[in-house]
């Protein structure tokens, strides 16, 4: 089985079609030329014709002008016009019908007799000027004028009847011509269309195998999945290729079945070894669990509430429903991330605590700018930032002072601004706090998380370095900017934004 490129049959195709399409062009036009030339030669020939007319009516009115006027240039004119007509009569003898050719030797004898008669006038006007047998020549030479027009009426005759039987053939010739060429033009195009079905059906069937063949190799069927060769070379390079993968694959799977088996017997043995450990870990958790259990804390919190209750202590229940709410927060999503939503709900609570703690030294103030529902957060940010501006910022100074807290949803990212006007950070230890990612020494009361352990956790989960700035001076107050991305584990956005 003789195998042949895709290409060359592609090239063979369009040359075999270009050729065929240049030689019908070029007959066409071969076809047409001719039918120009012909046309030309009979519009030629019926010009002649009217142009011998008007050469034996100018011969005559320049005859009639010299007997008249007997000026030598009129008799010049009457020599040329005779002549040219004498040489146009020529001229139609080419290629034409008996008729023609007998109607032009009559019109050539008559002119000829005219010129005789004409000249003989001349010579006895000449001689004798005007008596009797000068009229009689003159009388003839015009007689055998309007002969001459008599003969180009016929040739004129002839010629339309020979053009009209000349045209006949011609479009008689052309049908048969044009008929024949349709006729190949119509085998042509039924080869390139049957050459067409037949190619494209055989490149479907062997690249409809080929898929079929990938299909059941995606599924993980590689049993029966060879593909049987072509005549196309392309196809054929496809199958082989295929088939060496097909192989490939198969024995890679086998491989990796035997690794299995090892592994598998390898993970019985940890299995064997990770219970033993198991059981130590238990042990270690059941010592653990006999400290003192979150769950005791909070039974206890809410007796106290209860009671709070029952005596009408409304504040002190507010209060502890404050603190516990705080705490239990705390220990369940200490590792998790919470909705930005969240994360400031147990800020307010803790708002709340210091506010009945302190009273009037404290204000607080929120303020949220857009959606932040679906914004996410590691649980404590936003906590230990306000709890430290509280510990170092107000709580030192007698007055008290103002914590402002505004949240503002931008496109790609989100604004978390902690302002208070307390007693401020000096520039040496403001700019070691700019400068060293490390937690500082400062922790909260209330969650034991500082605020360095907020940085980190924010650099870790967006990759950037740029998620906190500080703004301070020295007994006017702090602002903390957080800079959170809305969507993404990946900061996207621009770092040239004003936080002021």
């Amino acid at each position: 089985m003789k195998t042949k490129s895709l290409k060359n049959r592609l090239m063979s195709f369009v040359i075999f079609t270009i050729l065929s399409m240049i030689l019908i062009e070029a007959f066409t036009v071969l076809i047409s030329k001719k039918i120009e030339i012909t046309y030309s030669v009979m519009i030629k020939k019926m010009l002649l014709v009217n142009e011998i007319s008007n050469d034996i009516d100018s011969s005559l009115f320049y005859f009639d002008k010299y007997i008249d006027t007997k000026a030598l240039s009129d008799f010049n004119q009457y020599e040329i016009n005779y002549k040219n007509a004498k040489g146009k009569i020529l001229l139609l003898r080419d290629n034409t019908s008996e008729e023609i050719i007998y109607i032009l030797r009559d019109l050539e004898n008559t002119l000829d007799n005219y010129k005789q008669h004409g000249d003989s006038s001349i010579t006895k006007y000449k001689r004798l000027n005007k008596d009797e047998e000068f009229y009689k020549e003159f009388i003839e030479t015009k007689n055998i004028g309007s002969y001459c027009k008599t003969y180009i009426e016929k040739l004129n005759s002839s010629f339309l009847n020979y053009n009209s039987q000349l045209y006949k053939n011609i479009v008689k010739n052309n049908s048969i011509v044009y008929g024949s060429l349709i006729t190949f033009i119509v085998i042509i195009i039924g080869f390139c269309i049957l050459y067409s079905v037949s190619f494209s059906r055989k490149l479907a069937k062997s690249l409809d195998s080929l898929v079929k063949k990938s299909k059941q190799v995606s599924k993980g069927n590689f049993k029966d999945s060879s593909i049987i060769e072509t005549e196309i070379y392309e196809i054929d390079v496809l199958a082989k290729g295929f088939n060496s993968m097909t192989s490939a694959i198969n024995k890679l799977i086998e491989s990796i079945k035997r690794k299995a088996e090892v592994e598998r017997q390898l993970k019985d043995q940890q299995m064997k070894n990770l219970q033993i450990e198991n059981l130590l870990k238990h042990t270690q958790i059941k010592m653990l669990q006999s400290q003192i259990n979150p769950h005791f804390l909070f039974n206890t919190l809410n007796s106290i509430v209860q009671i709070s209750i029952i005596e009408g202590a409304y504040e002190t229940e507010k209060l502890i429903k404050s603190i516990s709410e705080l705490l239990r927060y705390n220990l369940r999503n200490i590792d998790r991330y919470v909705s930005l939503q969240d994360e400031l709900d147990v800020v307010k609570n803790y708002v709340f605590i210091q506010e009945t703690r302190f009273e009037d030294r404290v204000k607080f103030k929120i303020e949220v700018n857009g959606n932040i529902e679906d914004i996410k957060v590691p649980s404590m940010t936003i906590q230990p930032i306000v709890e430290n501006a509280f510990i170092h910022g107000i709580e030192p100074k007698e007055d008290g002072g103002e914590i402002f807290i505004k949240i503002e949803r931008l496109k790609d990212i989100c604004i978390i601004l902690i302002e208070d006007n307390g007693c401020g950070i000096d520039e040496e230890t403001l700019r070691k706090i700019n400068s060293i990612s490390n937690e500082t020494k400062y922790s909260g009361h209330a969650t034991g998380i500082g605020v360095g352990n907020v940085v980190k956790r924010l650099q870790l989960l967006y990759h950037s370095n740029d998620i906190l700035q500080i703004e301070s001076k020295v007994n006017i107050g702090t602002k903390v900017f957080l800079k959170i991305p809305v969507k993404g584990s990946a900061v996207n956005y621009d770092k040239n934004i004003n936080c002021g």
